[in-house]
């Protein structure tokens, strides 16, 4: 073989090794002078456009943002996206992997391409288990949590935002009106398309329905972690109910909803939703920052506590509750214990048995019977005479429930009282009550009946009558609300009419709703009443003939001037948004007071003189500034 051959020979050895382990590589990277190609439309948001692209570099399809319409505060905005989502580095956060200027000049950035569908999309399909979204819903918290660690806000968190890959990722998207904590606020400025949902930047940010009560009313300088774990409880709402929250109104009306906190209670579109849940999806939710979970971290241990059959801080729970989740994690313990049970009484019945066959033992066999017998009786006797005991101490705390217009909570404990003694009339009695209060008709009859109330009695009557004007009707609006309040005024069942003003089956009402039905109420409760009005929420109105103020319960007013007014009972001040209140001077009643501690936005106090020197006065919020008027 001569030279020549040689060394072509070995060249094309080295070209086919080079090939094998892809050293040609550096050839065609070196070539590459535009580093995508293709652009495959995928989404398009309010200031940008998502393309599904290859990354030549990579050798892999991205998917690649595109700004819209350039202008410097669109353009920093686009940017300030994906800075704030790029330095987020965890599993549940889509990320970021390059930004720049193309070709044209354009801005663009490109980040993970995510082949599944939203959460929305996920829900609708009814296809995932309440255990599984709840997994996915950890996944957000965990994403969100790390983010807040860094000080970073979302602010536009909602169902659509979150994508879940076709392996069962989970990840957070869209951080255009994500902010620092700690800079300068603002870069978005996307303009919203006219459909519903939108995301509104400008003093609102946020999206109808998941934005928080301080996005709503465009507070700024109130939005911070609390206004992202609002939004995680929407989310969560839409879990449990199917729905969004609000979604049966309009932007501008969702808005103004969600300022007042009017949102309607999950239980009210769905009656099998855990109890649990919906206690923590509404402490999440809660109007007042102060009042929702303090870190994502809290929502998170109380999610995981709730699978593990754990009590939660969203809703301590009875003993009977307590009992219930032990049971529910040591099934096998306790299945055990049933069954231990049953061999152990088995035996003794044939123990029994067998000495009563033997003919020799029978008397002994029959004293022993006996004396079993009695001991049975006797432990019988103890646990029913202890279960009677109980059952009537434990109706009180319903009563006070009820008295206190906690509804649901006076529900559980008639049901605990009634599991000990089912006999007990009083029990029955105040459940029929509270279903009455909730609408729940057809169900309060059977519990009047069973509690022997008297068939002529007028509650017994207005339960009939609603039945016959309703039927089987299960949404109210405002006339229905009013019907039953003049029927409880043509019975004279006063006291009625507060329980049914406070029921949380009113939370659909708009605020101009409730003040006309506060305007219907207070002119009953207050017969002397003529005119009387709201105004800037104020209420306007004679205050010298106002004896009975619970109508203004969910009014939204935030001044109050009771100084001329002889009202007793301030209890309807814990739901108000009072910014300054006056004290009547006519109400001495020192435990009274205690109702300012619940007033978390009063500013200004003014007191009577009489109550200066008050021993053991009640810690009002901190930011109230007292005054005494003589």
């Amino acid at each position: 073989m001569s030279s020549v051959d040689k060394f072509n020979l070995n060249r094309d050895f080295e070209n086919l090794y080079d090939e094998a382990i892809g050293m040609n590589l550096r050839q065609e990277i070196k070539k590459v002078k535009h580093r995508y190609s293709g652009n495959e439309f995928l989404a398009s948001g309010g200031m940008k456009n998502i393309y599904i692209t290859e990354d030549l570099l990579t050798n892999r399809n991205v998917a690649k943002a595109v700004l819209k319409d350039q202008n410097d505060e669109k353009t920093e905005s686009f940017f300030h996206e994906a800075r704030i989502c790029a330095s987020l580095e965890h599993p549940n956060i889509i990320p970021i992997y390059d930004m720049g200027y193309d070709e044209n000049q354009t801005p663009y950035f490109t980040m993970k391409l995510i082949c599944g569908t939203s959460l929305t999309e996920q829900i609708q399909l009814g296809k995932l288990t309440l255990n599984e979204l709840l997994s996915d819903f950890l996944k957000i918290c965990e994403g969100m949590a790390y983010a807040h660690s860094l000080g970073i806000i979302h602010r536009d968190l909602k169902a659509d935002n979150i994508q879940i890959s076709s392996y069962g990722e989970v990840l957070i998207c869209d951080w255009g009106l994500a902010k620092r904590l700690n800079e300068y606020d603002d870069y978005s400025h996307e303009q919203s398309p006219q459909s519903s949902p939108v995301t509104l930047n400008g003093t609102i940010k946020g999206t109808p329905g998941f934005m928080s009560p301080e996005q709503a009313r465009g507070e700024k300088d109130h939005i911070n972690q609390q206004s992202d774990i609002y939004s995680l409880g929407a989310i969560l709402y839409l879990i449990l109910t199917g729905k969004a929250p609000l979604a049966n109104l309009s932007s501008s009306a969702s808005i103004g909803a969600t300022a007042d906190g009017l949102i309607t209670c999950p239980h009210t579109l769905s009656k099998n939703l855990p109890t649990t849940l919906v206690s923590i999806c509404q402490k999440s939710m809660a109007h007042n920052p102060q009042n929702r979970y303090k870190s994502t971290e809290l929502l998170i241990s109380d999610i995981e506590q709730y699978r593990q059959g754990f009590a939660t801080s969203a809703e301590p729970p009875s003993l009977y509750g307590s009992v219930k989740l032990l049971i529910a994690r040591n099934r096998r313990f306790a299945f055990t214990v049933v069954c231990f049970s049953l061999v152990i009484s088995t035996l003794l019945i044939w123990f029994i048995i067998s000495l009563g066959l033997s003919e020799n033992n029978s008397r002994k066999s029959q004293k022993l019977a006996q004396s079993a017998l009695k001991k049975f009786k006797e432990a019988e006797e103890i646990k029913h005479k202890l279960t009677k005991d109980a059952a009537p101490k434990i109706l009180e705390r319903a009563n006070f429930a009820l008295i206190n217009y906690q509804y649901y909570k006076g529900l559980e404990i008639c049901d605990f009282a009634l599991d000990l003694d089912s006999s007990l009339s009083s029990a029955h009695r105040t459940k029929g009550y509270i279903l009455l209060s909730l609408f729940r008709f057809t169900e309060a009859l059977k519990s009047l009946k069973k509690g022997k109330l008297p068939k002529g009695h007028k509650v017994y009557t207005a339960t009939k009558d609603c039945i016959s004007h309703f039927g089987s009707r299960t949404d109210f609006q405002l006339n229905d609300f009013i019907w039953v309040i003049q029927k409880y005024k043509s019975l004279n069942m006063l006291q009625m009419i507060n329980e049914q003003t406070y029921s949380p089956i009113m939370k659909n009402l708009t605020l101009e709703e409730r003040h006309q039905y506060a305007v219907t109420v207070m002119k009953i409760q207050n017969p002397n009443l003529n005119d009387i009005s709201f105004s800037n929420n104020k209420l306007v109105v004679n205050f010298k003939k106002l004896a009975i103020i619970n109508g203004l319960y969910k009014t939204g007013i935030t001044t109050l001037d009771l100084k001329n007014s002889p009202v007793q009972n301030m209890l309807v001040i814990r739901t108000l948004p009072l910014e300054k209140l006056v004290w009547p001077k006519s109400n001495t009643h020192t435990q009274q007071l205690k109702h300012i501690e619940e007033c978390q936005t009063l500013k200004e106090l003014h007191l009577p003189m009489g109550f200066k020197n008050l021993n053991n006065s009640p810690d009002f919020p901190s930011t109230v500034k007292v005054k005494f008027y003589p």
